[in-house]
This record gives C-alpha cells, structure tokens and sequence, in this order.
C-alpha cells in the first residue's frame, strides 16, 4: 500500500494517484484525502463516479474512512466498455483515469462514457484529442475520443467514445520537437459554444475575445449547440504550436455543485480577462501549461522515457514526478 499525502495534493494527483494504483495492481492510501474533497466539494460527484464504477466493473474498492482514501485496485480486461456518470461530474475524467491501464493491455479496448461532457472540473474533448493525445502519439500511444452528444454541468446526458491501442515501443521515441519548437506560437481562430442561453452572451464573448486577441470577429465562430442535454457556455481559442494544435477552453458552468443555478452571478468580463491572461503567457513564451505537462508524465515513464529531463520545464512537475517514480519504479509493463 503507496501513501500519498494530501497537504499538496490537487484533483490531478488526486485522479493520478487512482490511475497509477489500478496499473500496477498496488493499493493507494490518499491521506487527508477526505480534507481535500472537503474543500473541494465540486469533486465529490466524481468520487462518487470512481467509486461507482470500479465497484461495478470489479476495477477494485475505492472508500473514504476517518479521512483516508483507501483505493485496493482490481484488474482492467480489454474488451468494449459503457459507464454512466451523474450530471454533476465529468465523462472525460473517467477516460483519463483509465487510460494509463489501457494502453497496458493487449488489445484496443474500446470506452463510451455518457454524462457531462463539457464542464470547469475537466478538459474538453477536442483538447484531449488535438493536443494531449497528439503529444503522447509522438511516444507510441495511439487514443482517440471523440463527442457524440453535448451535455452540460448540472444536466448531463452527453456522450463520448474513446478507443485505447496498447502502447507501441518506439525506438528513440521524445516529445522534445513538441516542447521546445523552433516556431512561435499562432492564433488559428476561437469558438463559442452556447446551448440555451442567450445569444448576446456569445457577441459578448466573441467581441472581448477578438479585441484582447487582436484578430478580426469572423475568426471566432460562435456555434449554437441544439443537440444537446441542458444550457452550457464554453470559450476556446484555438493555436498551433509548430505542428501541435493547442486547444485553450473556459468552460462556464451554468449550475454549481449543488444544483443551484449561478450563471446570473457571473462576471463575464472577468471570465474572459483570466482566460485571455492564460493564452498570451502562452503566446509570449510558447510554454506549455503546467497541467498538460503533468498528464503527461506517468506516459512517459511508461513508454521508457526519462521524466527527470523535463522536471525544470514548469515548476509543477515535481510532485506528480515524485509520485510517478513511487509508482512505476521498478514497475515494467
């Protein structure tokens, strides 16, 4: 049994210290895991979700006692897979959770996750797919995840589909030409999805967006979603690093965790003021953020790559590092 201690832990340890348990069969103890769900009670509903579905799926136990989070992991098969999450949590992160034992296995397994599919305690789709898994196919790991249906925070009743291949060993394999390219970062455009709301949101949107960016309004698309399940708001800007789409989304939740709808109390001017601070500091100095680098590092070290490499590329890699080495040590696939 791995302890894990919570004083610096965040949902993505939190979510990794689970996904690296279920790969290498060890048991997690997330102490003062309880705390940090206590603080962040907008990840109750995914804990709630994990819990549901390893327990359905023989994937192990997960529970909470006296503060500690106890996870005794099962065993993943390949094979076609259809999981069900609550409207309060999030589709995605369950591909997320599962994926690093996906790739493990000797056959493309197939998961279809329906739920929430676009909400603030995750990423969107198209990111995964543009840019997280264009990263780790440079190191043999061929995903895909595509959107079958919008469905928002607080409604839920979206869906999506991703297809996991065993890990390809790949001599000499890196992800240098991707974090260190020769070429500035370019705007290729933005987009507004909106869903039952009003449009004058999205001119809004789209008018603040194309002044902070300094690109022509016509180059921010805004896209009324009418098949979908409930009202939902997302803003993504879209840019190419050297051959690498990047995807940068807000997504503005329409209800909180409670149910309570809070759209009203937004401020949109400063939602979009903190979401164009995050594109320029990458448009200044072509960084990666901290979070993709983070997903990517238990990929790597499975893959064979040496994570210590990159360990002074953002000063947020060091503790999911730490918690990769004590996992995947002398673990081998």
């Amino acid at each position: 049994m791995i302890a894990v201690e919570g004083a610096h832990i965040d949902w993505l340890l939190f979510r990794q210290s689970l996904a690296l348990s279920l790969v290498t069969g060890r048991g997690v103890e997330i102490r003062d895991g309880g705390s940090f769900l206590e603080s962040h009670p907008a990840y109750h509903p995914l804990m709630r979700d994990f819990m549901e579905i390893a327990e359905r799926n023989s994937w192990g136990a997960l529970s909470l006692t006296g503060g500690t989070i106890t996870f005794s992991p099962g065993r993943i098969e390949y094979g076609n897979y259809e999981l069900e999450t609550n409207p309060y949590s999030s589709a995605s992160e369950c591909v997320l959770l599962l994926l690093p034992s996906l790739i493990s296995l000797s056959f493309r397994t197939s998961v279809r996750v329906s739920g929430v599919t676009h909400s603030s305690t995750s990423y969107p789709v198209n990111f995964i797919n543009e840019t997280l898994f264009s990263l780790l196919e440079c190191i043999g790991i061929y995903s895909s995840i595509s959107l079958k249906r919008f469905g928002f925070y607080g409604s839920g009743g979206g869906g999506i589909e991703s297809r996991v291949y065993p890990l390809e060993r790949i001599d000499g394999a890196s992800i240098d030409a991707m974090l260190y390219p020769e070429k500035v970062p370019e705007i290729v455009g933005g987009r507004i999805y909106i869903s039952g709301m009003r449009m004058d949101i999205a001119n809004h949107e789209r008018k603040l967006l194309s002044v902070g960016l300094g690109i022509a309004d016509e180059r921010i698309s805004i896209i009324e979603v009418r098949d979908s399940d409930g009202m939902g708001n997302v803003m993504q800007v879209l840019l190419q690093l050297d051959t690498l789409p990047v995807v940068f989304s807000r997504v503005l939740d329409p209800y909180n965790y409670a149910g309570d709808f809070t759209f009203q109390d937004r401020d949109i001017n400063g939602e979009v003021d903190d979401f164009l601070h995050e594109v320029v500091v990458f448009l200044r100095d072509g960084s990666l953020p901290g979070c993709l680098l983070r997903e990517l590092v238990p990929f790597l070290w499975i893959a064979g790559i040496d994570v210590y490499a990159y360990e002074n590329y953002h000063e947020s890699l060091k503790d999911t590092i730490a918690l990769t080495e004590r996992f995947l040590g002398d673990f081998r696939l």
